[in-house]
């Protein structure tokens, strides 16, 4: 199986489960070929209380960017979601997860230099709830 199959083939189990529209599957390139960057666009639920900020662009662009504010700055590790984002996220994560896993789709394992022989699968997968 090829990295082009294998991409194929985790982008289909995906779009099982969500729209085609919301996942990427795409592959790097170069020497990262055996790489995949994984990407799931989850829609706001309701009662969302996320503080989406929007700011102009620098040097005088009059386009416009959106971007989730930290809720407590204190708070770093919460990923400017707000509870009910945050459940949405970490519930579709775990689907993701398992939709991968039985795919079928193969991953190159290596084992990092760490001192502790940590074994890692080449793969980036990011699950985003939209702003």
């Amino acid at each position: 199986m090829d990295f082009t199959t294998r991409n194929k083939i985790i982008k289909n189990a995906l779009c099982k489960v969500y729209n085609k529209k919301d996942v990427t599957v795409r592959g790097d390139r170069g020497t990262a070929i055996g790489w995949v960057k994984i990407k799931v666009m989850l829609d706001k639920p309701e009662g969302c209380a996320c503080n989406i900020v929007e700011e102009a662009h620098m040097f005088g662009d009059k386009s416009t960017y959106k971007y989730r504010a930290l809720l407590n700055p204190l708070d770093y590790r919460s990923g400017n979601y707000c509870p009910k984002c945050k459940e949405v996220y970490e519930k579709q994560s775990k689907i993701v997860r398992n939709t991968i896993n039985n795919s079928g789709a193969f991953f190159t394992h290596y084992t990092s230099d760490d001192g502790y022989n940590t074994e890692h699968r080449e793969e980036i997968t990011e699950v985003e709830v939209r702003t």
